[in-house]
């Protein structure tokens, strides 16, 4: 159901003038517990946390709010409600990976020029995510778009699933936005 509404953003709106579909739609619609830009990450030692999240997250229900929002001016998102069990996993997630961020590397949010907030700026510099700990934000990502009106107005009518359920975590290594160097 997420990937369908996710490729309806490439068509919607398809026969107004102009028409240009989002920068970047999500082909693999999934719930972000962190991410940032890493070096020289011990693969066994975060195999290890990830498969621990897993267990204890796996078919875990995950409700959504009733709308789709625009985080930084950028971003499309499904917000999700945020649980004891999500804030578990994202707090796994962070322990995890923060021994391996890359503080001298130019963190997404800060290349994507993102809206953020005074607390969601510290975060950025401080863990290399900006939602994390009271500003964890648990969310699937839909689209980004340069232009953030036009992601606006094509997914005002959108409406989330209620509820689905967690069917696996995985931890991506990304070069780039669209291809993916391991899964873990």
């Amino acid at each position: 159901q997420l990937r369908r509404l996710a490729s309806h953003l490439a068509t919607a709106g398809s026969g107004e003038e102009g028409y240009r579909p989002p920068s970047y739609l999500v082909r693999h619609p999934h719930l972000t517990l962190f991410h940032a830009v890493v070096r020289d990450p011990d693969l066994e030692s975060i195999r290890k946390s990830v498969d621990r999240i897993n267990r204890y997250c796996k078919n875990e229900p995950v409700r959504f709010l009733n709308q789709v929002k625009m985080f930084g001016d950028k971003f499309l998102f499904y917000d999700v409600v945020r649980t004891p069990m999500l804030e578990m996993a994202h707090a796994s997630a962070v322990v995890a990976l923060l021994p391996f961020v890359d503080h001298q590397a130019a963190q997404p949010a800060t290349k994507e020029e993102l809206t953020l907030t005074r607390s969601e700026r510290r975060n950025l510099k401080t863990f290399g995510y900006s939602h994390v700990g009271e500003d964890y934000r648990p969310h699937v990502t839909l689209a980004f778009d340069d232009e953030s009106s036009r992601v606006i107005k094509r997914c005002v009518s959108l409406v989330p699933p209620t509820t689905t359920f967690i069917q696996a975590v995985k931890l991506g290594i990304k070069i780039g936005r669209a291809s993916c160097r391991e899964r873990v």
